[in-house]
């Protein structure tokens, strides 16, 4: 009789094992749909910050003031005549 005893208890322990490793499966398909879901959400975060970049480098830059200034001060600079600096006096001379 001692031998019907260890295999029931073979049985119950293996039983168990089975269970616990079914468990952990699928805790681990659940990471796993969890991850692809996430990578997903990452393609399609990329895809819209690819789109707007696109459409951004495509127009050309708005032009402000301040540029309009700069380059007309440079047209200036470029059409008085080169001449030797004059030394220009500051506060403590």
């Amino acid at each position: 009789m001692k031998t019907s005893r260890g295999v029931a208890s073979l049985n119950r322990s293996s039983g168990s094992a089975v269970i616990v490793v079914i468990a952990l499966v699928a805790l681990l398909l659940v990471f796993v749909t969890a991850n692809l879901r996430v990578i997903s959400n990452f393609g399609h975060e990329l895809r819209l910050l690819e789109m707007r970049q696109t459409h951004r480098l495509s127009h050309p830059p708005v032009t402000t003031n301040v540029i309009a200034e700069v380059v007309s001060a440079k047209h200036f600079l470029e059409s008085v005549p080169a001449t030797a600096p004059e030394k220009v006096s500051g506060p403590g001379d």
